[in-house]
């Protein structure tokens, strides 16, 4: 879902950043407290932003990864779908890769000549693995939530901001927390010695000098967002912790009411 949109801007040239504050002012006021709007959201800023010519550009380029639904076993197979015909296609696998199971409806997405589908999160990349292109290729891999990922956050952000997201500052300080990683990560792969990555630092040696994105602003908007995140946690953890205790006074309260009659019982049928 979030992973296909982000590998788009990058096949199709879109400007991520323009796109990125788009969503988090336009639509996070309409979407950001009502998930059920979100997949309609995430349609208007297809069709504002994804080009005409996309499907050309994304071709043998984009790999999106689906779960298809089938009325025969096994009912649900992992599909990677890498070549779109046509501009409409590709807005519809985009679209399907987003199709979350009760916020976008009870039904999978349908898209013509494929079948229907759902969010490729059900599958884990153990299942279908990370892929390129080409054997001389190499995978990056990102993301929001696994530890393993080559970028990622670096502070461990609440997964159910995945759904309810959380203040407009704190979205933008994700965006410049996403700057701060990359950079950090490229900083570290330059300096490093693993040659798995030699060709790879070749490509990327900047051919002029490398102008960082992290302004004073910026730095701001990022210490906001750890702030931020570490008070959700902290909420989190207080409520499980209530939650547990709870539990535990419920079953102690049940266990006592079932020894107590026991007893009872037994006096009883002494006398």
């Amino acid at each position: 879902s979030g992973g296909a949109l982000v590998a788009c801007t990058l096949s199709t040239g879109i400007d991520a950043e323009k796109l990125a504050r788009h969503v988090v002012m336009t639509d996070w006021p309409i979407a950001g407290r009502n998930p059920f709007r979100l997949l309609h959201q995430c349609e208007l800023a297809l069709d504002q932003f994804l080009p005409r010519d996309a499907h050309e550009t994304s071709s043998s380029v984009l790999r999106v990864l689906l779960t298809k639904v089938s009325r025969r076993p096994p009912f649900l197979m992992g599909e990677v779908v890498s070549q779109f015909s046509s501009w409409e296609e590709l807005f519809s696998v985009l679209r399907a890769s987003c199709h979350i199971p009760i916020a976008g409806g009870l039904l999978p997405y349908p898209i013509k000549d494929h079948g229907w589908f759902w969010d490729g999160l059900l599958w884990s990349s153990l299942f279908v693995p990370w892929r390129t292109f080409g054997r001389h290729d190499s995978v990056f891999k990102i993301s929001p939530f696994a530890s393993w990922a080559d970028i990622r956050p670096s502070t461990i952000l609440p997964p159910w901001w995945a759904m309810f997201p959380p203040s407009i500052e704190c979205l933008l300080g994700m965006l410049m927390l996403g700057y701060k990683d990359a950079e950090d990560w490229s900083n570290r792969l330059e300096k490093g010695d693993d040659k798995r990555w030699e060709l790879v630092r070749g490509l990327m040696k900047p051919k002029g000098a490398r102008k960082s994105r992290m302004d004073q602003e910026a730095k701001r908007l990022v210490i906001a967002l750890h702030a931020s995140a570490a008070w959700h946690w902290k909420v989190f953890s207080v409520l499980v912790s209530a939650l547990v205790l709870v539990l535990a006074v419920l079953m102690h309260t049940s266990a006592l009411g079932t020894i107590v009659p026991l007893f009872g019982g037994v006096g009883a049928w002494g006398r």
